[in-house]
């Protein structure tokens, strides 16, 4: 529609992009994603209800954290990628003979996978130590593998090289255990860690 007011050469003004709604209306599952997408990452409400408004959506604190979901999704999804790529370069990992495949609850049995996974694959080294815990819980004791610079967490199920491990969950490591140190110390404390 032709706007003499705004454009003195009489040239029809700019419609919204197809992406774009009407002012008012909630995005979508696939906008979120572009508008996360298009912004790589969000660190506060107020920066995702602008990113929503200059797309002009509505502004509601459901909204915002859809974005915030999305972004963090986007995120995520591009460390992982990069993870990969950083894998490849490294070579391979040493084969997982500590893996527990099929266990369905592994939270809050760090110590007890550990013993148990190093029995299973004996070339692996068990680490009692400390590690950033889930949201709002902090730093806390965990135990771990490792082997020939290679981390396999348990509670996890995650094989990394050791340097990314200590970036993601900035390890403190206590104390190193091969298999059979690993059996004295369970014998004599009758339980699985820490010692």
């Amino acid at each position: 529609m032709p706007s003499t007011t705004f454009c003195p050469t009489s040239v029809s003004a700019p419609q919204l992009s197809s992406v774009l709604r009407k002012r008012g209306k909630t995005p979508t599952t696939v906008d979120f994603l572009k508008l996360a997408k298009a912004a790589a990452w969000f660190d506060t409400d107020e920066e995702a209800c602008e990113t929503l408004q200059n797309a002009g959506f509505t502004c509601t604190p459901r909204v915002v954290e859809k974005l915030l979901s999305a972004s963090k999704f986007i995120w995520m999804t591009c460390a992982n990628q990069a993870h990969d790529i950083f894998l490849k370069s490294l070579g391979d990992a040493p084969q997982l003979t500590c893996r527990l495949p099929r266990l369905r609850n592994r939270t809050g049995r760090c110590y007890e996978l550990a013993y148990r996974g190093c029995c299973q694959g004996n070339k692996w080294t068990v680490i009692h130590g400390e590690t950033i815990g889930p949201h709002g819980i902090g730093r806390m004791g965990h135990a771990w593998l490792e082997n020939n610079g290679w981390v396999y967490d348990p509670v996890l199920d995650r094989t990394m090289h050791s340097d990314v491990y200590v970036l993601l969950v900035g390890v403190l490591v206590f104390k190193r255990f091969t298999v059979w140190e690993m059996h004295n110390e369970a014998a004599k404390c009758g339980h699985y860690g820490p010692w």
